[in-house]
């Protein structure tokens, strides 16, 4: 058997990247984003979680859209679920933060002691 050498040409460094058919991504697209830290990120996409079994009704449009997306579907389904569950859990944290009040803000003073007025 012999090999034959590709004469295609591979893109290098030199060929720039066109990127203008991407859209630029707006407001609408972070809005539904989900800020996960380095250390949380497997935790999120669920690795080292325990599965449960669970017997749960879910209307037949929602399945039907799962399982068109093919194999996989149900994962997909625990994936939306555990994203919406981060979603919230960042709302929870961020309105707790936003509830705190941080130390010496308290009563504002302009910096000079009253002096008392003798009388």
């Amino acid at each position: 058997m012999s090999r034959t050498n590709s004469t295609r040409k591979l893109s290098g460094a030199s060929d720039p990247i066109d990127y203008s058919d991407i859209p630029e991504l707006g407001p609408d697209f972070f809005a539904n984003a989900i800020t996960v830290r380095g250390q949380d990120f497997p935790r999120a996409l669920g690795f080292g979680v325990s599965k449960q079994l669970l017997t749960l009704r879910v209307d037949a449009d929602v399945i039907e859209f799962f399982k068109k997306k093919g194999k996989g579907y149900q994962r997909m389904m625990n994936f939306a679920l555990r994203a919406f569950m981060w979603r919230e859990q960042q709302a929870i944290a961020k309105e707790s933060t936003l509830k705190r009040k941080p130390r010496g803000l308290g009563k504002k003073s302009s910096g000079r002691r009253a002096s008392k007025k003798a009388g």
